[in-house]
């Protein structure tokens, strides 16, 4: 960014299909354009960023000339006061984050245990209202949970099949 006595940098807002135009038509703009001075800083979906140098004399024709062509023109006064109030907030922002990230994580931990048996007691009380609707009352029914290893999976089926009969089905 140049700002001095008499050169100042602008910044252009360029649609994304304009961007050969604005590349090839710039400098026509007015008189007192830097040539090859238009960089590319940011690109969205939707527009570019591109600065230009020029004189200052010629700032408020070239804002009209670059409007008359569908450019956006905008001032940008760099301060390195700003900047570093900027830096500052972010760091400060990055601290509050992880603060709050830690506290999260924290409150997390704690509540796992009081979810997780929440949860197994809601699984239980589930598995018996659907026992009393599937088999009826009296209840004569046992509810169990069974983890068998991937390998004797298959094995503990067939025996539970050969001792439950067609119960299951």
């Amino acid at each position: 960014m140049v700002t001095s006595e008499h050169l100042v940098t602008l910044l252009s807002i360029v649609p994304k299909y304009s961007q050969k135009d604005w590349l090839s038509s710039y400098e026509s703009l007015d008189t007192f354009v830097v040539p090859r001075s238009s960089k590319k800083l940011y690109e969205d979906n939707e527009y570019a960023l591109y600065t230009v140098t020029l004189f200052a004399k010629v700032v408020d024709n070239f804002k009209v000339h670059a409007r008359e062509k569908g450019f956006q023109i905008r001032d940008f006064e760099y301060s390195p006061e700003a900047q570093e109030s900027r830096k500052q907030e972010l760091e400060k922002l990055l601290q509050d984050q992880e603060v709050m990230r830690t506290s999260l994580l924290q409150w997390c931990y704690a509540s796992y245990s009081e979810v997780f048996s929440s949860w197994m007691h809601f699984s239980a009380v589930r598995v018996f209202v659907e026992s009393i609707l599937r088999y009826g009352l009296p209840a004569r029914f046992l509810s169990v949970v069974l983890a068998p290893s991937t390998k004797s999976e298959k094995k503990v089926r067939n025996i539970l099949e050969g001792l439950c009969g067609n119960a299951n089905r």
